[in-house]
Parts: structure tokens; sequence; C-alpha cells
């Protein structure tokens, strides 16, 4: 594409029929931690990371879905006893499977997003 551009990137998750969206992330390596995350609960056939090729004005001129079907997803990220998320959904979600095994955990914020810490 020739001219002024901006490009902002969103993480895509098809969920029961329904697409849901990140938030949009003006930097790629944003928006690549919350691919990582997202793969962390969903298939990586599911996955998308969408680019969005804006004018100056804010119009969009080009959209491009770029799968994510040969990254497989990894365990969450944990420091300082904590284990760390972007998405609090998430850390909610790892937390129903720790109760469920019988041990006791809380969630706190963290200037990632949320955390979870075993009690």
């Amino acid at each position: 594409m020739r001219g002024d551009f901006k490009i902002s990137y969103a993480v895509l998750v098809k969920e029961n029929a329904k697409i849901n969206k990140t938030a949009k992330r003006d930097e790629i390596s944003e928006a690549i931690l919350d691919a990582e995350e997202v793969l962390q609960h969903h298939d990586a056939e599911s996955v998308s990371l969408e680019a969005n090729f804006s004018s100056p004005s804010g119009q969009t001129l080009f959209t491009q879905n770029i799968p994510l079907f040969t990254i497989h997803g990894h365990k969450p990220v944990a420091a300082e006893g904590k284990t760390l998320f972007r998405f609090k959904r998430h850390a909610e979600k790892y937390a129903n499977q720790i109760v469920s095994e019988g041990q006791v955990c809380r969630i706190v914020g963290h200037n990632w997003g949320a955390a979870v810490l075993l009690a």
C-alpha cells in the first residue's frame, strides 16, 4: 500500500459461533502478548490477529486477518509467587480451575492486568 496510513492490531477469538475482539493495540508487541494469553485458553484454530490499516482521518482502508494456527499455547506466566494475566476473565477461569482442585486462591490487580495468588 502506498501513502500515509496507520496500522492497529486486535486479536479475534471465535467462541460458540460468536467472534470476540480484544482492545485495539497500536503496537504489534502488545497484540502479540494478547494473542499469547488468549492461546492459553483457546485452540489456535479459533484465534487470529487482525491488522487494520487506516487513513490519518481514521477511515479503514484495509483489514487483514492473520491466522495463528501454527502457534501452540503454553502455561500461564508466573512471577513473584503470582500467576499473571492480561485479562481478568482469564485469571477468573484459572482461579476456578484451582478452586475445583480443592485449593484456595484469590485474584488481585496487577500492573499486567490481574494476578492469581494461592492462599
